[in-house]
């Protein structure tokens, strides 16, 4: 039986319109010194460790929008608590990311500090841990009821580039929505149109048309 990573996450509002996040990933298993790679015996076992982290992230959200908006985020973060699936996570720790079409715009700033576990240790990455701070600018707007246009973009501040960015249009259709991902910048270009149910109960039901990334 293989166990899964361990993951612990804290939310907090210090204000409406700024959060603090913070997500770290611990793996119970043992790993090699000199190459970091992941070892499949437990680390408590082998060496009398509970094991290692992988990832810590903190993240630190300013979030401008209508006074409404803050009330929809608000109702946003309840919702993904009642609906339990794939986007629970996320979207209860981050719920300005959520598309809602009662928010008129929103505009979000995020810094996000990472320290990452080297786990292919290499003469090119000789280093144990990986620190990337990364610019995420983000923000949507809902043109109509039921038409919402969103963008994404990171922005490596050690480098000083643009590492990816995504451009999303939604339309709500009732019990369904379609959406149209686009990300035209970094190793994963590619586009993804998608229908799929928004019940809960029928939320595998979606067809989907994609265009894998160019390396493919």
């Amino acid at each position: 039986m293989n166990l899964s990573d361990i993951q612990i996450n804290m939310r907090v509002n210090p204000s409406k319109w700024l959060n603090f996040v913070a997500s770290s990933t611990f793996s119970p298993y043992d790993w090699d010194n000199e190459t970091g790679k992941t070892l499949s015996t437990y680390a408590v076992s082998s060496s009398g460790k509970l094991g290692r982290f992988l990832r810590n992230d903190f993240a630190t959200t300013l979030t401008l929008t209508s006074e409404k908006g803050r009330q929809e985020i608000e109702e946003t973060k309840e919702t993904a608590k009642e609906n339990w699936n794939t986007d629970f996570d996320y979207f209860a720790l981050h719920p300005e990311y959520a598309i809602n079409f009662n928010i008129p715009w929103k505009v979000n700033l995020s810094h996000v500090y990472s320290i990452n576990s080297n786990t292919a240790i290499s003469e090119n990455a000789p280093n144990k841990l990986i620190i990337v701070q990364t610019l995420v600018i983000g923000g949507d707007v809902s043109f109509t009821k039921r038409w919402n246009l969103s963008t994404t973009t990171n922005v490596d501040l050690k480098e000083g580039k643009i590492t990816n960015s995504r451009i999303t249009l939604t339309r709500n259709m009732h019990c369904w929505a379609l959406a149209f991902y686009w990300t035209p910048i970094g190793g994963n270009k590619s586009f993804l149109l998608s229908i799929r149910n928004t019940s809960s109960l029928f939320s595998a039901a979606k067809v989907e048309f994609r265009k894998p990334p160019v390396f493919l």
